[in-house]
């Protein structure tokens, strides 16, 4: 398991400098505006977490599962150590953007250390699910084929908020909207806790099935 995570985060490393010279550019223009780093904080985690699909476009390059499959390890091990990649990403892109958004807070004097810590937690949340979406589409449908797929599956969720926010907005006073809003944002981990684990449970039988 410890390899094959490694092995993972040892391809990715020629990614490094990329990822570190767009925080830096990004981290530069945040703090150039009114210190508001929320923008911020979603693009990083959010970035972090989609690395697991390079992953796999290395494994395709390499044709890694044509190796793996032959070796003595259990099919449900490789696949956990994909997600278990995945959370490693999304908990680095949390780390970044904690030390950055802090950073720029304090010297902005605009830091509500509250405030960051939960939209950190939240766009966690929200990168957890959609990575939990894309990757037994990635099992599924190989990783060209579902990159077309990420865009649907970050495209629809948000419509689906913002027509529920609409609906909401008509139908219900501000004090009820805030009470939705507040119950959907406190609830949001347990639903990516769910998402996590049935994801893992419909990714490993797709991969149970694959052929050598």
């Amino acid at each position: 398991m410890k390899g094959l995570i490694l092995k993972d985060l040892l391809n990715l490393k020629g990614n490094v400098k990329f990822i570190l010279l767009f925080i830096i550019m990004f981290g530069f223009m945040s703090s150039l505006g009114d210190g508001n780093v929320n923008n911020f904080i979603g693009v990083i985690i959010v970035l972090c977490t989609t690395m697991i699909v390079s992953t796999f476009s290395y494994d395709d390059l390499n044709k890694w599962d044509s190796y793996v499959l032959t070796m003595p390890i259990n099919r449900n091990d490789i696949v956990l150590s994909k997600y278990l990649t995945m959370l490693i990403f999304s908990f680095i892109g949390v780390l970044v953007s904690l030390i950055v958004s802090v950073t720029i807070g304090y010297f902005k004097n605009t830091l509500i250390l509250n405030e960051t810590l939960l939209i950190n937690a939240l766009i966690l949340s929200i990168s957890v699910c959609f990575g939990s979406l894309i990757l037994p589409l990635i099992y599924k449908f190989g990783t060209e084929r579902a990159r077309l797929l990420m865009i649907l599956c970050f495209l629809v969720p948000t419509l689906a908020l913002l027509v529920f926010k609409s609906i909401l907005e008509n139908i219900s006073s501000p004090i009820s909207i805030e009470i939705i809003l507040n119950t959907l944002v406190y609830s949001l981990p347990f639903v990516a806790i769910l998402l996590f684990v049935i994801s893992y449970f419909i990714s490993s039988k797709i991969y149970s099935k694959k052929e050598v």
